[in-house]
């Protein structure tokens, strides 16, 4: 079946639909739209624009329960005495890397995690965790590396495609001795290097 593209108004109008029937909460205005439109297809020039209506319910209708989601589960009795887990903090002071970047690997499902029954602390997989901070995004290297710098490890380094899930994808490169690079304690600028 060939899919269907309308205009913002009649495909906002849609997609609130979609959502009533749900139970999710209504968007707030026809704004909020915009934030995710440039992941969705589209046919016609800027002003003329019809957009995919399913993308738009792909997007913006799915059901997302927080609680639900496997790095919220709580770990098993095998796991917990498995010694293959460490806590997340203690991951992020080990590997010498921000937290923002565990935790994306988390949502994304590229690092195996769950909460200790007890504590609710955030346990992650050892090995995953290890593997993860030595991969750093070509845009994040852009922004921490100089010009010169940044040549030598597109050249020279391993690279791999990730997709992260939301129609993204990105490309990563091993650079384990800058896996340190934007955390609190290690924060410097390019003109510092």
């Amino acid at each position: 079946m060939p899919d269907t593209y309308l205009p913002y108004t009649e495909l906002y109008r849609r997609v609130q639909a979609r959502r009533a029937q749900l139970g999710l909460p209504p968007l707030s205005d026809r704004n909020s739209l915009g934030s995710r439109l440039h992941r969705l297809r589209h046919t016609g020039e800027r002003g003329e624009r019809r957009y995919s209506l399913a993308d738009a319910l792909r997007v913006y209708c799915t059901i997302r329960h927080r609680h639900a989601q496997p790095w919220n589960r709580p770990g098993t009795a095998d796991e917990i005495t498995s010694r293959k887990f460490m806590p997340l903090l203690t991951a992020v002071q080990a590997y010498r890397c921000h937290i923002c970047h565990f935790d994306n690997a988390i949502h994304h499902l590229n690092l195996l995690a769950w909460r200790h029954p007890v504590t609710g602390a955030r346990w992650v997989h050892i090995e995953q965790a290890s593997y993860v901070a030595q991969w750093r995004s070509i845009h994040f290297l852009r922004r921490h590396l100089s010009p010169e710098q940044l040549e030598h490890i597109t050249t020279t380094r391993p690279v791999r495609t990730t997709y992260t899930g939301d129609g993204y994808t990105q490309t990563c490169y091993f650079v384990p001795e800058y896996s340190h690079l934007g955390t609190r304690t290690t924060r410097y600028s390019k003109k510092d290097i």
